[in-house]
């Protein structure tokens, strides 16, 4: 986990996403950092799906996989 020099704003890494799941007005994404601390992030599911361009980031994905 790395702090900025404000120390407003976190960096985790996440090395395992590893719990999914969605109650319909919330999400839930539990992961497992590079620190080996285990995080549940909860999330609205309006305001994740609002954010989230997933037409990008599989383009960005795909991009990288060619890259390889």
């Amino acid at each position: 986990m790395k702090k900025d020099t404000t120390e407003r704003f976190m960096t985790i890494e996440a090395i395992d996403i590893h719990t999914f799941a969605c109650n319909g007005d919330e999400t839930l994404l539990g992961i497992t950092t590079d620190d080996d601390k285990e995080i549940i992030l909860n999330f609205s599911t309006y305001q994740l799906l609002q954010s989230l361009d997933n037409k990008y980031m599989k383009k960005q994905l795909n991009k990288y996989i060619k890259g390889l």
